[in-house]
């Protein structure tokens, strides 16, 4: 019997009500605390690695699209090998440097 009442009492925590959801975080705030440069953040929106909603004319971030950012983030979704100079850029920057010494 007493599962039964424990069961019910977090199906019923489980379900969050307008009133006590997280607020959706300011696009800017959430570039700041994440360390992202305003034209990175740019582009991750575009590419859909963030969602984000449009409040008055303002980017705002909800805490679900944080989460799932962070967990995808995590998994390495975002990662990539860094890209290395063609060999005829490095010979161009080559050239530079010995004209002006």
């Amino acid at each position: 019997m007493p599962k039964a009442n424990v069961t019910k009492r977090v199906e019923r925590n489980a379900i969050s009500s307008p009133a006590t959801a997280r607020p959706p975080l300011a696009y800017d705030k959430f570039l700041a605390e994440m360390g992202i440069a305003p034209v990175t953040g740019w582009r991750m929106r575009n590419k859909g690695w963030i969602e984000t909603v449009n409040i008055a004319g303002r980017h705002y971030v909800p805490h679900e699209a944080i989460v799932r950012f962070n967990e995808r983030a995590g998994r390495g979704e975002f990662s990539r090998t860094p890209s290395k100079p063609t060999p005829k850029a490095r010979t161009r920057r080559a050239r530079k440097g010995k004209a002006a010494a």
